[in-house]
């Protein structure tokens, strides 16, 4: 896997992640955009982890 493909998975995962938190937090009342931005932002640095792990190691 390159850096690119690996860049690509983070970035399409944690948009979806964040936008799943957002759908699930609006149904609550809260703000859909400020957790779908902070979940975005959450998923992307445990998602580059993984990702790294997974570069190193495999």
């Amino acid at each position: 896997m390159t850096i690119g493909e690996a860049a690509t998975y983070i970035i399409v995962l944690s948009l979806i992640t964040g936008l799943v938190a957002g759908m699930i937090v609006k149904k609550r009342g809260y703000s859909f955009w400020y957790y779908a931005i902070s979940g975005f932002m959450a998923a992307c640095g445990i998602l580059v982890i993984i990702f790294k792990i997974l570069m190193d190691y495999l």
